[in-house]
């Protein structure tokens, strides 16, 4: 075997030893990623969540573990779920894959509230990305069966709420009308606490933004005044030798002088501009510093709303344990709980990203299977 043919074969037994090591640690996150998938399965979503946070602080930009996490941060009753997917869906850097995928995540977050209309509608504005995604029309189809299914419902509901009346007097139409000012206020509370939640998130930035804008302005004033004190330093410098040669005569000794004072006048304009630099600097910083405490009371004020309105809604849950409206929120409790351990009847469970492309078709399979059937959508998206 010559020497040509050892560097060969050397340099093809370096390039499998790298592709082993690519594929060991590919497994590795792999079974990372896989790990926290089975975890939420099995409803452990705060572990879930802790293996997926670890793979994100590894992994920035990772788009899949990052939606795995926005969706346990979800069942953990999270508000940063939904605002981190509203603004993945909304920004300008997302690519269309990202974006379908987020709008597909709103879309079942609606779905588990209850809210189908809001669900309808981002599984559209998903499927005007991709119009060829079976599990958007699906849900799309299942969401609008519900609207369909909830407004038969409430036509029910209201003529036997007009018999109702009509048999109990006044006193049945306080009551339902107390009912639907409870509902009311409760949608507004939850609304509340989304504003809230996205104010907060907003403030979060502009402190970031603002901190960066003084580190920025600080070094600018520092450079401003590290230039003046050269500009001081040379014209110092250059008003010596303008003295030194103040005794000296000829036309030669006249230019110089010329010369050197000329210089000195260039050296007072850098001074100038130096001062305003640094004069500069140090109002922007100041600026930030107010705009920072600003932002802080601001933060402050927002956490104490947000207490506020979850001992709000923490007294309307007591109120509501009592009499016959604890009751009907107790059985619709009972039917979420029941149909949340029916997987098989969950049209719009949440779908997270596995790595293993086999595992991912299968567990879309065994959706599709055993999930029933439901009528074409009447509507075009």
């Amino acid at each position: 075997m010559n020497a040509k043919m050892k560097m060969k074969i050397a340099a093809l037994l370096s390039v499998l030893i790298l592709l082993l090591f690519s594929i060991v640690f590919a497994n590795k996150d792999i079974g990372k990623n896989n790990k926290g998938v089975e975890l939420f399965n099995k409803n452990n979503f705060a572990g879930a969540e802790e293996i997926f946070f670890k793979e994100v602080e590894k992994k920035d930009g990772n788009y899949s573990v990052l939606n795995n996490l926005a969706g346990a941060q979800y069942k953990n009753n999270k508000q940063e779920a939904a605002v981190s997917y509203r603004n993945t869906a909304e920004s300008a850097y997302s690519s269309q894959q990202q974006k379908f995928d987020a709008l597909y995540a709103l879309g079942n977050i609606e779905f588990n509230k209850t809210n189908f209309e809001s669900a309808a509608e981002f599984y559209k504005r998903a499927l005007k990305i991709n119009p060829q995604d079976n599990d958007a029309k699906y849900n799309l189809e299942t969401a609008l069966k519900k609207i369909d299914e909830r407004n038969n419902q409430n036509n029910q509901g209201q003529n036997q709420n007009q018999n109702n009346k009509n048999q109990q007097g006044q006193n049945g139409q306080d009551q339902n009308q107390k009912d639907d000012s409870r509902r009311q206020e409760e949608r507004n509370l939850k609304k509340q606490m989304d504003e809230n939640s996205q104010k907060q998130q907003e403030n979060r930035q502009k402190q970031q933004e603002s901190r960066q804008k003084e580190r920025e302005a600080s070094a600018k004033e520092e450079q401003g005044k590290q230039d003046a004190a050269n500009s001081k330093s040379k014209q110092d410098d250059l008003e010596k030798q303008l003295k030194d040669d103040g005794n000296k005569s000829g036309s030669d000794s006249q230019e110089r002088k010329e010369n050197l004072q000329n210089e000195i006048n260039r050296e007072k304009q850098r001074q100038s501009a130096a001062q305003e630099q640094e004069r500069q600097g140090a109002q922007e910083k100041e600026r930030q510093k107010v705009l920072q405490n600003q932002l802080s009371k601001e933060k402050e004020e927002l956490e104490r709303q947000r207490q506020e309105i979850n001992a709000k809604i923490e007294k309307m849950k007591k109120e509501n344990e009592n009499g016959e409206q604890a009751q009907a929120m107790q059985a619709q409790i009972n039917q979420g709980q029941q149909s949340q351990k029916d997987k098989d009847s969950s049209p719009a469970a949440m779908l997270l990203n596995y790595y293993n492309q086999a595992d991912q078709n299968s567990d879309k399979q065994r959706r599709k299977i055993k999930a029933a059937a439901v009528a074409p959508a009447a509507k075009d998206w």
